[in-house]
């Protein structure tokens, strides 16, 4: 009867007077570092990585919880090393989630005379219990006392802390890094289209209003350089053939210009040995 009275009253929100034991049990905290330990079995409650509840009987990271205070009298329990939700299945089976679910991740907290916490879901009015969804209240596996930590920060709130700052830090200088490595390879390859497209279109000049035979050849070697390279999605860098095609530029670049150069003593090689800038 106890029971049903209480969740009644939290939900319609019955506000907490601002002493009594509630706070003299930390209940003015937002948020609680705490490991809820079922003392008659001395077992600490723990949410593993896996998502599976188990008890330990030493504090462990896995036991370290956060615990959030949602609403009147209704709080998150939440894994520190596991970063994942304490939540309740309609049959009172425990699971730790990475998604918080306010009708199953969330519980209502009540302090018995003795001193021991209980927690009851608002949804399937089932008791948190390390023994399973039992909701008599004399259950030993669903009353625990919320203990300090005393384990060293280090590997388990500083090191969470310190791994989400540091991957905060990582990701954007990642993005930097990239972004101008990009460039830089964007502009080389820019350029040399550039190059060969500007070789093309110089020789489409000089050669179209020449009736000689041998330059109408050379004419239509530079019209197809030309066509290939206007054909080129060089813009797209997701182009999964960016490389094979532009193999084919270069390539036909340098049939296009040793055609241009036979039986012309100022060509030289320096073109064909332009470095490859990809």
């Amino acid at each position: 009867m106890l029971l049903v009275i209480f969740l009644s009253a939290c939900w319609i929100g019955v506000t907490l007077a601002d002493s009594g034991p509630h706070l003299a049990n930390d209940w003015g905290e937002s948020v609680r570092l705490r490991h809820l330990y079922a003392a008659r079995p001395g077992l600490h409650l723990q949410i593993s990585k896996d998502g599976k509840i188990g008890g330990s009987h030493m504090q462990s990271s896995h036991s370290l919880v956060e615990i959030r205070t949602v609403d009147t009298g209704c709080v998150v329990i939440k894994g520190v090393a596991s970063s994942q939700f304490l939540c309740m299945e309609a049959n009172g089976k425990l699971y730790g989630s990475h998604i918080y679910i306010k009708e199953d991740c969330s519980f209502f907290e009540h302090m018995m005379p003795d001193g021991y916490n209980i927690y009851v879901s608002g949804k399937h009015g089932t008791l948190v219990s390390l023994g399973g969804g039992k909701n008599r209240r004399q259950n030993a596996l669903a009353q625990f006392l919320p203990l300090l930590n005393t384990l060293p920060q280090e590997p388990t709130e500083f090191h969470v802390d310190g791994y989400s700052k540091g991957f905060e830090e990582g990701t954007q200088q990642g993005l930097l890094e990239g972004r101008n490595h990009g460039m830089l390879h964007g502009a080389k390859f820019s350029a040399e289209v550039s190059f060969y497209h500007g070789f093309a279109l110089t020789w489409k000049c000089l050669l179209q209003n020449n009736e000689d035979v041998k330059a109408r050849k050379r004419l239509k070697a530079v019209e197809a350089l030309d066509a290939m390279i206007r054909t080129f999605p060089y813009e797209d860098p997701e182009y999964e053939n960016l490389q094979e095609h532009m193999e084919r530029v270069r390539a036909k670049f340098r049939q296009t210009f040793v055609s241009m150069c036979l039986d012309r003593k100022e060509c030289h090689s320096e073109p064909l040995q332009r470095q490859t800038l990809l």
